[in-house]
């Protein structure tokens, strides 16, 4: 009988090679793999629920991802524009709406497109192309996007998935309040008044503080748990009225500043006479030429035109729309005609030649065909012809049109013009010229070549700067401001150079100290955990406070603060070189000891690292003195009331006594009068053309701490005499108010409101389009009964924050 084994051994080698990559895929990989899997499921915890559906872990990353795609296209399309020459306000607009990639803004956004598809909204995908080409303006062809979007990884198809979900969202925004077309006249009208309208005020404060030991009322156990755990994942912020008892983050921070003033005087003293004229010659042209001012005619012109009629052919140079000088004759009607007649290669009115077609007519960049709807996963280029002839731009230089002095037949043609390309019937390749170049813009429509010219210069046959100086002076010499009347602006702008560059590589070379010191930080702490100690010594961090002494800087250490404790410190105006918020950058993204450079709005440059951090801690009621943290908390909140009747009763008084509040409670020790200085409801640091840069907000009021929307549409509501009562933003205290005067008077007020620009007041609209954004996210989570699981809000309250 054949051994069963004899199998085996004649192919055991083959066998037990076998048997040993299956033992080490069970031993080995098995366990990693199904180990992989049950961390996966752990992980995937639930986020929310709500009627709409279970939000897990792993649906909260997608949303954050196609967040970050929708901010990521945006912006590179922002940029294409800005190398294009446009400036892309609406689109920084729509940044704004549509919000940053965070979680509450994303769970929000995929809330209000539920919400949307409830109500019956869609989105299909030519309407995302039509968005698309709005946010492109038609420069963009459509092959640039795709090739924008190969760069980045994203696929067509996913780019329409992600964009109609954002603008499902935008559309239930904008049914549910206002958009910035919609305002009604008495809007417009509120809005002029909160920027331009001031007041005047006594106030008598009355803190919240004060009335605590005044509340008699205890919470029982239980509702004093339930008021616990309703705020216990929430951070106190000084600014509003809700509490909270989560420990916030806190960092201690160092920096060195380089004002930006004293190393302009500094430079001032560096600049020499030879910069300063170097400066001026190089730059003569294009800053210090005098031009003349817009109408003034040649000097040609300002000579009595000849009695003799114009010949057939002829055309009297005048100023387009103006009529003879007065010392003329007027000319026959007969020459009427001759002169009105347009000639075919001529370019087209003035009006005419300063207007282009609708982005979306321009070209339609990603739109597709009118009879076609492009599907998602293509994105089709322009129609036929060029860039140039698609965006209806002007031609490059050196290939416009024929100038007046070519010869061209009346009414000969090129080729017929494709449609939005802005050639003229005559052929030329763009009626849209810049002024002074030919485009008839200011000037008479050129004359037929077959017609004799005038015999002097005109303004159609000269160049507008050069020629009609040579005409009129006999030099083609241009004149020039003087150096001197100029010398000391040109001082300034080169020490504010000299001083922005000596800043600049100052702060670098630090900049470079503070970074080696943090990888030799990184190097030994590495070696210490690995080996349990080091041979080299531990790296000592550079003396800030010994560098700015001797170097001019101004050095500043604080900490441990949190988020709220920085916002009032002057570095927190700053900005980095990309734009971002330090107050972000610190607590969000900067690691430990990593340096950056940040710049304000004065010039002013700032070095700063964070050295040290804590982070956040949810409380237990537990905790040593939490529960009587919580019972005071409690009770400040019911003295609001008490505060509030504790006012009404001294307004009543004040109304009765009819005479200012000083008067009335003088003889009261305990209660002290401030009055104001004039301030409107709303104040910009910067003037309101600059309102990307810097919204309009509610105003400081002497006397009151931290004012909000109660107390100024109180004060604004009252006339001068009347008393009310109000509590501040974060409602910490009552205030008794008695408006002194209101300024200017309303007819006043009025006229320059019939004369006001919309976009110089309506950015006021914006507290109150944040405001009913709010409250449309809190309608739709309440109809939705949407909840943040408890599993959720701990671990995200106790998540460190991932730097590298």
């Amino acid at each position: 009988m054949r051994s069963p084994f004899a199998f085996f051994r004649r192919h055991q080698k083959v066998l037990l090679a076998g048997l040993g990559v299956m033992a080490m895929f069970g031993f080995v990989i098995l366990p990693v793999f199904v180990e992989a899997l049950q961390v996966t499921r752990a992980r995937n915890i639930v986020v929310a629920t709500c009627r709409y559906g279970t939000i897990r872990e792993s649906t909260l990353a997608e949303l954050m991802r196609q967040r970050g795609v929708t901010l990521r296209f945006l912006n590179l399309v922002g940029e294409m524009l800005a190398q294009a020459g446009e400036r892309p306000m609406e689109l920084e607009q729509l940044l704004v709406q549509i919000g940053p990639a965070t979680e509450d803004s994303v769970v929000n956004r995929w809330l209000l497109a539920r919400f949307g598809q409830e109500l019956g909204l869609s989105v299909d995908p030519k309407m995302v192309n039509e968005f698309i080409a709005d946010v492109t303006r038609g420069k963009i062809p459509g092959s640039a996007l795709e090739e924008m979007l190969d760069r980045q990884g994203i696929s067509v198809s996913y780019l329409f998935q992600v964009l109609a979900e954002e603008l499902l969202a935008l559309r239930v925004r904008d049914l549910m309040f206002t958009s910035f077309g919609g305002f009604t006249p008495a809007q417009h009208w509120d809005y002029f008044q909160r920027l331009n309208r001031r007041a005047q005020v006594e106030t008598v404060a009355l803190p919240v503080e004060r009335f605590v030991d005044q509340v008699t009322v205890e919470p029982s156990e239980a509702e004093l748990r339930q008021f616990f755990e309703q705020h216990r994942y929430q951070v106190a912020d000084p600014d509003l009225p809700t509490p909270g008892f989560l420990e916030p983050k806190r960092i201690t921070l160092e920096y060195l500043k380089a004002p930006f003033d004293q190393f302009v005087e500094k430079s001032r003293q560096q600049v020499t006479d030879k910069d300063i004229e170097e400066y001026y010659e190089k730059n003569k042209d294009r800053l210090y030429r005098r031009e003349p001012l817009p109408g003034t005619p040649p000097a040609e012109q300002g000579k009595k035109p000849d009695s003799q009629a114009p010949t057939e052919g002829q055309q009297p140079p005048q100023p387009p729309g103006s009529s003879p000088q007065s010392a003329a004759p007027a000319p026959s009607s007969s020459a009427q005609p001759t002169q009105a007649e347009p000639q075919p290669q001529a370019s087209e009115s003035p009006s005419d030649a300063g207007m282009t077609s609708p982005p979306a007519e321009a070209t339609p960049g990603i739109s597709p065909a009118p009879t076609e709807v492009s599907p998602p996963g293509r994105i089709p280029s322009p129609p036929g012809g060029t860039d140039a002839e698609v965006k209806g731009q002007a031609p490059a230089e050196g290939k416009a049109g024929p100038s007046p002095g070519e010869d061209k037949a009346p009414g000969q043609n090129d080729g017929p013009s494709p449609s939005g390309s802005g050639q003229t019937p005559g052929g030329s390749e763009s009626a849209i010229q810049e002024p002074g170049d030919g485009d008839g813009g200011e000037q008479q429509p050129a004359q037929p070549a077959s017609a004799e010219g005038p015999k002097e210069p005109t303004a159609q046959s000269q160049p507008p700067a050069e020629s009609q100086s040579a005409a009129a002076g006999g030099t083609s010499q241009p004149e020039y401001i003087p150096l001197e009347k100029v010398r000391e602006e040109i001082r300034t702008t080169l020490a504010r150079q000299k001083a922005r560059q000596e800043m600049e590589q100052l702060l670098n070379k630090f900049q470079a100290q503070l970074s080696r010191y943090r990888e030799e930080k990184i190097l030994y702490e590495l070696e210490v955990k690995q080996r349990g100690g080091s041979r080299r010594p531990e790296p000592a961090p550079p003396n800030l406070e010994a560098i700015a002494r001797d170097n001019g800087l101004e050095y500043k250490r604080y900490g441990p603060i949190t988020n709220f404790e920085f916002a009032q410190l002057e570095i927190a105006q700053a900005t980095t070189a990309l734009g971002g918020s330090v107050l972000e950058m610190l607590f969000e993204r900067l690691p430990l000891h990593r340096p950056a450079i940040a710049t304000d709005f004065q010039g002013n440059q700032y070095l700063v690292w964070k050295i040290e951090q804590t982070e956040s801690r949810i409380p237990s009621l537990d905790d040593p003195g939490m529960r009587e943290k919580v019972l005071r908390t409690w009770k400040f909140i019911q003295a609001r009331q008490l505060a509030r009747a504790e006012a009404e009763k001294l307004a009543a008084e004040a109304r009765q006594a009819k005479k200012p509040l000083a008067e009335v409670f003088a003889s009261r020790q305990d209660i002290k009068v401030e009055q104001s200085e004039p301030f409107t409801w709303l104040t910009s640091t910067l003037p309101l053309v600059f309102w990307m840069q810097d919204r309009p907000r509610i105003s400081q009021v002497k006397g009151v701490d931290r004012p909000g929307e109660e107390f100024m549409r109180t004060v604004f509501r009252m006339r001068p005499g009347d008393v009310g009562t109000a509590m501040n933003h974060p409602q910490t205290v009552a205030y008794v108010i008695r408006v002194v005067e209101i300024q200017p008077p309303e007819d006043i007020l009025w006229q320059q409101f019939t004369t006001e620009p919309g976009r110089l007041y309506l950015m006021a609209a914006q507290d109150d389009i944040v405001q009913g954004y709010g409250r449309l996210v809190a309608h739709v989570r309440e109809k939705s009964n949407f909840r943040w699981s408890p599993e959720w809000q701990r671990r995200r309250a106790e998540r460190p924050l991932e730097y590298e």
